[in-house]
């Protein structure tokens, strides 16, 4: 035991017997322990990381080929609308004259 441990011990001793603060004890580093474990495992490894970067740069392809396509849609119904525009001008003006 540490030299905080064995001073806690002492103090806890008296106060709730011997038995019962040895389990408190054993109770708190099994607690420490398992928390300081589930941090090192969630801590990303460098494959982690890799994996992650090459996923992102798939994901980067995929949507700069769908920002593509949208605009060439986009394109594609901006000159249907002119077309529409334009033919609706001429009829008008035809109508008047």
């Amino acid at each position: 035991m540490k030299t905080q441990e064995l001073r806690l011990y002492e103090l806890l001793k008296v106060k709730i017997g011997e038995e019962e603060t040895q389990l408190l004890l054993e109770a708190i580093e099994m607690k420490s322990e398992s928390t300081f474990e589930s941090k090192v495992l969630s801590l990303a490894t460098k494959e982690d990381l890799l994996a992650t970067r090459q996923d992102i740069s798939v994901t980067k392809a995929i949507l700069k080929e769908d920002i593509a396509n949208t605009k060439a849609e986009i394109i594609k119904w901006l000159f249907v609308f002119w077309l529409g525009q334009m033919a609706s001008t001429i009829a008008i003006v035809k109508f008047m004259l």
